[in-house]
């Protein structure tokens, strides 16, 4: 038998029990996606009237919810399409994107939800205000929990607390169709990005142009942009990262919750984050020796962060993307960028943590290793092109990007900030490369002598910590088999997640 996940992915009990992801949780919220996708239809002449509201109140018959065959889901959201229609003309289409609540952790920390949107209609209106070089959807009008929704203004400046009595109480935003202006970088990334070297050049100034505009106003602490409901936007959120999200939806607690002033304390967090988090997971674990080795890493991470992150450095931070992937960016057929969609997860953060993306050669961080020599001239290429825009691109600051891409690079310094943005690649940014940095080249035999020492200084009682994580573990293994027991002899069959 096997379970089904929502992004299509499948699981025998054996599978799921060896997956690093704590897939447990992920199925326990089996039905959550379908009942908001069904929840969500029920309530479609509500949706109806709330467009033609944010459409300088346009009749709710012209506004028609098309069948749930025809939206979309991200990792985060659905996407209800809506037409607008003259007679049987349809004169556009309209995303109204709900995020998924289950997505963001809001079962263990109320508010989360709308702490995700905040950050990202500040954002949506932050860039309209400052950056209208970047192609992003026009945000027509959103709303927060408890009916609180506003309409972007006729001028196109800002946004107006504008309520409706459509009695429609979940979080949303209304955003222009996009998919008619080009196609998802991601459904040519694989057939393009080694074999043309005109479209990737296209791409690497497109992204630079966009990092570069980004980042051109300078930030005076580390977090993200937040919408307040007087309409102001401030820099006053905690930095809200993509991973960390997905790791709070499988429990971690919430460790980077605030602002920070100085470079040095928001590595504290970030750290002590993943600290936490692997204590949280019940599945972190595979044996005592893989616990041991894991601790090391981290005890090995407090020691090195001195050596990669400037502690007093107090600025400037510049706005950047913490989720900047293929699915993401929108083309022409010679990759030229048309717009990008999905702008939650932006933060203000050191220029250090810039850095070429991953996918421009390989489909995740932990295959870089394989292909190092590819992205390192991949990387070079990119931070040529960021230099040569950054002399034509104006920005009120006087931090050199591509410097700051070509150092955190050259110094080690990327593969030190990959543990804490990527979701599990803290084992082969430390194996495969923050060794080198230190010309420490083990076997595996030495890499486990090591760890058996060194995770001593994990905690005060090293020893009771991996007691307990086995435990977790043994534990994590009888339920995930009692829920499949449990849905084999409900269903039969597959289950969606």
């Amino acid at each position: 038998m096997t379970l089904s996940l929502s992004g299509g992915e499948t699981f025998s009990l054996s599978a799921a029990t060896k997956n690093e992801r704590n897939i447990l949780s992920r199925l326990q919220r089996s039905h959550a996606t379908e009942q908001l996708r069904q929840d969500l239809w029920g309530e479609r002449t509500r949706i109806e009237a709330l467009v033609a509201n944010h459409l300088r109140r346009m009749s709710p018959s012209a506004c028609t919810v098309q069948p749930t065959n025809t939206w979309f889901k991200g990792q985060f959201n659905i996407c209800v399409v809506v037409h607008i229609q003259l007679g049987d003309q349809t004169l556009s289409k309209m995303i109204f994107r709900c995020p998924m609540a289950h997505k963001v952790g809001e079962q263990y920390t109320p508010g989360s939800v709308d702490e995700k949107m905040r950050t990202e209609v500040a954002t949506y209106a932050w860039i309209e205000a400052n950056c209208p070089e970047i192609p992003i959807p026009c945000l027509r009008g959103f709303g927060f929990s408890r009916s609180l929704q506003f309409t972007r203004r006729a001028n196109g400046t800002g946004y107006d607390s504008d309520p409706s009595d459509s009695k429609f109480e979940r979080p949303y935003m209304l955003l222009d169709y996009i998919g008619d202006k080009g196609t998802m970088l991601s459904q040519t990334l694989k057939k393009f990005r080694d074999a043309d070297p005109d479209r990737l050049q296209n791409l690497l100034r497109g992204i630079s142009r966009i990092m570069i505009s980004l980042a051109s106003k300078a930030q005076s602490r580390i977090g993200s942009l937040r919408f307040s409901d007087d309409g102001s936007i401030e820099l006053g959120n905690r930095p809200l990262f993509c991973a960390n999200t997905i790791l709070e939806s499988e429990g971690a607690p919430k460790v980077v919750n605030r602002t920070y002033a100085t470079e040095g304390h928001f590595i504290d967090d970030m750290l002590r984050f993943r600290e936490e988090s692997f204590r949280a997971q019940p599945n972190a674990v595979n044996d005592e020796e893989d616990c041991r080795l894991q601790m090391f890493h981290m005890v090995l991470l407090r020691r090195m962060k001195a050596h990669f992150a400037d502690r007093h450095y107090q600025g400037p931070f510049v706005l950047q993307f913490t989720d900047f992937h293929a699915s993401n960016i929108f083309v022409d057929d010679e990759w030229n960028i048309v717009s990008l969609i999905d702008l939650e997860f932006v933060c203000a953060l050191p220029p250090s943590m810039l850095s070429a993306p991953y996918w421009l050669t390989v489909d995740a961080m932990d295959e870089i290793s394989d292909r190092i020599d590819a992205y390192g001239r991949l990387h070079q290429l990119f931070t040529s092109t960021l230099r040569r825009y950054q002399q034509r691109l104006r920005h009120e600051h006087n931090v050199d990007l591509a410097l700051a891409v070509e150092s955190a690079w050259e110094t080690y310094a990327y593969w030190f900030y990959g543990c804490f943005t990527s979701i599990n690649c803290m084992p082969c940014c430390v194996e495969d490369h923050l060794y080198k940095k230190f010309r420490f080249e083990p076997s595996p035999d030495e890499e486990l002598r090591y760890a058996r020492i060194l995770s001593s200084r994990w905690s005060s009682d090293p020893d009771a910590f991996v007691k307990q994580k086995l435990c977790d573990k043994a534990k994590y293994n009888d339920d995930l088999a009692l829920l499949f027991d449990r849905e084999q002899d409900a269903k039969g069959g597959k289950v969606l997640a």
